[in-house]
């Protein structure tokens, strides 16, 4: 039962060089070629079918300034009901030291964004891989602020009904009352 709650409780899972933040922000370091990914996405909490933005941030671990001129290639890898599968972007260009590409997951799952990217400035070269957890969303499903409304709809019925049951039973206690003192 752990495992199974679990992810759904904690959907980022720590890497090696990864960490999470509270913004969902991913870090992934390469302190051989001295930079820093910084990798979050768009909505925090991916669903299915909805398309997600994946944004990349490439900075000098040192200065925190960002690389320029980089060119890059996202890999989007799941492995679900028993088989692999990817989808690639390539060719990406990053003049100013970021750059994202939009993805629709298809199915749920815990998704592997893999990176390669290179700065032709100062000719190296990273690889980066982060998680991604995508959840199912099934049609029709509610967002929160829909589910808060039906839950003070809901509370404000159950109210009411008390509050009508409460007067419907005082009025037949009174007329109770009243037949055994006429009799």
């Amino acid at each position: 039962m752990i495992l199974v709650v679990a992810p759904l409780l904690y959907p980022k899972i720590h890497l090696v060089y990864a960490q999470n933040s509270i913004n969902k922000t991913q870090i992934w370091l390469d302190k051989l070629n001295n930079i820093k990914v910084e990798f979050s996405h768009s909505p925090t909490n991916p669903i299915t079918d909805t398309p997600t933005e994946l944004k990349f941030d490439v900075l000098n671990l040192k200065t925190g300034d960002q690389l320029k001129n980089l060119s890059a290639r996202v890999i989007i890898l799941t492995s679900s009901n028993g088989e692999e599968s990817f989808y690639k972007y390539t060719n990406l260009t990053a003049p100013a030291g970021n750059f994202s590409v939009s993805y629709i997951f298809p199915t749920d799952g815990v998704y592997k964004v893999l990176s390669k990217i290179e700065s032709k400035d100062i000719s190296t070269l990273t690889l980066a891989s982060f998680p991604v957890f995508v959840s199912f969303q099934p049609v029709g499903a509610m967002n929160s602020n829909m589910m808060s409304q039906s839950f003070l709809i809901a509370l404000l019925t159950g109210v009411t009904a008390a509050i009508v049951i409460a007067f419907f039973l005082i009025v037949i206690r009174k007329r109770r009352k009243e037949k055994k003192q006429n009799l």
